[in-house]
């Protein structure tokens, strides 16, 4: 059987490459090789530049003796082109064109996001959405912000364009910080109305497919990072962030320190990832943070989730599985336990009970014990014989008795 290469979308200092993917083999890596391949340790993958020469040399390059499967890198590559859009105006603009009287408002939000201490990416995403705004509306002091061209703003560059809910919804919550800074504006911050969330149920994997996963990865440090993702249902950002001092084996208690929400939580360690944890750190010795990067930093997230997408596909699970899925998994499966919606929405960290009960839908233990309606019909309905019940659940005929 012929071996497969996957392509992945990599942007590497700002330039995107096609990372190849595909299992440890020794003629692959000699071909990668005669490309001019780099591999990427962060990303685990052989890389090349992107351009249309480079995407023919590899499809005729691995044409005869490999599979090359391109599908993902394609989607991918749709997405990050889609992503560029909105980084230029109608006009042809781009973000480097904004007004000094722009860029001063940003600088304002950012101090303001500083202080009510909102997270880096928070005034990374506001400070970004606003800015593709004002760079749209060529925003300067003589501008006259209202509803209609906030209106008109959603209309023609968020979802004709095809964005989501999600991206309009955070949209909109960074106008609102900014409309809180720049009350003289006519335009009620409070009166800005989001649309509503997509009720979409969270991807669930078995309890099964989560052991498979886990036994996928080989090094001690990824399977002891998965495995405190799923053991625990923390956040990524919270599993990376935790540092030596928050955990307490001898009280088996894991320390959570400020996280969404700024909120400090406590959580259980069970005795099968202290094992795991006691391992690992007898291998490692971490010094500041348990899991950490190059430097002695965090560890980095997008490293986690090539190393679950990686496992979860020699696992052969078919799913879409990120870290968020294993949070998920948790919630789901301590409700198929019979644990308290309660007790599982303080161990989530959730500021609110309906955030949690969106597990309760996807928790179907309960669910599949409930008799079907057909069975108890067939059992109680005294005008079936047992000769009847038997050819009408194997095919034929049955005839009914009035």
């Amino acid at each position: 059987m012929k071996p497969s290469i996957t392509l992945r979308h990599l942007v590497l200092k700002g330039r995107v490459h096609f990372g190849l993917e595909f299992d440890y083999n020794e003629a692959l890596i000699h071909q990668c090789r005669r490309l001019q391949a780099r591999w990427s340790s962060a990303h685990r993958l052989w890389n090349l530049p992107y351009s249309e020469a480079n995407y023919r040399k590899l499809r005729v390059f691995f044409h005869e003796a490999v599979i090359l499967r391109t599908a993902e890198f394609d989607r991918s590559h749709r997405n990050y082109l889609e992503q560029q859009k909105l980084k230029v105006n109608h006009k042809g603009g781009n973000l480097s064109s904004l007004s000094p009287f722009a860029r001063q408002e940003l600088r304002a939000v950012d101090r303001y996001l500083s202080m009510r201490r909102y997270s880096e990416r928070t005034r990374k995403t506001y400070g970004y959405l606003l800015s593709v705004f004002f760079a749209t509306i060529e925003f300067d002091r003589h501008t006259a912000l209202n509803f209609r061209l906030v209106n008109d703003y959603n209309s023609d560059h968020v979802v004709r364009s095809g964005y989501s809910v999600s991206y309009q919804r955070q949209f909109i919550g960074a106008l609102k910080i900014y409309l809180k800074l720049r009350p003289h504006f006519p335009i009620v911050a409070d009166k800005l109305e989001r649309p509503d969330k997509q009720k979409r149920l969270p991807t669930v994997l078995s309890e099964e497919e989560v052991m498979k996963l886990i036994a996928q990865i080989p090094q001690l440090k990824h399977r002891t990072i998965v495995a405190t993702l799923y053991a625990t249902g923390m956040r990524i950002s919270e599993a990376l962030n935790l540092e030596l001092k928050h955990i307490d084996f001898q009280r088996n208690m894991i320390h959570i320190v400020q996280s969404k929400g700024k909120k400090d939580r406590v959580i259980g360690l069970s005795e099968s990832l202290k094992i795991l944890l006691v391992n690992y750190l007898r291998d490692y010795h971490p010094q500041i943070y348990l899991f950490n990067g190059q430097g002695g930093g965090r560890y980095s997230g997008s490293s986690v989730r090539q190393i679950i997408h990686r496992a979860a596909q020699r696992a052969g699970i078919s799913k879409k599985v990120t870290p968020h899925t294993l949070r998920h998994s948790y919630a789901t499966h301590l409700l198929d336990q019979g644990v308290d919606v309660r007790h599982v929405q303080e161990l989530l960290g959730h500021s609110k009970p309906e955030t949690t009960m969106i597990y309760t839908h996807v928790s179907t233990k309960k669910l599949v014990q409930i008799r079907s309606p057909f069975d108890a019909a067939l059992q109680r309905h005294q005008q079936f014989d047992q000769q009847d019940s038997e050819r009408l659940l194997q095919g034929g005929d049955p005839k009914l008795r009035f």
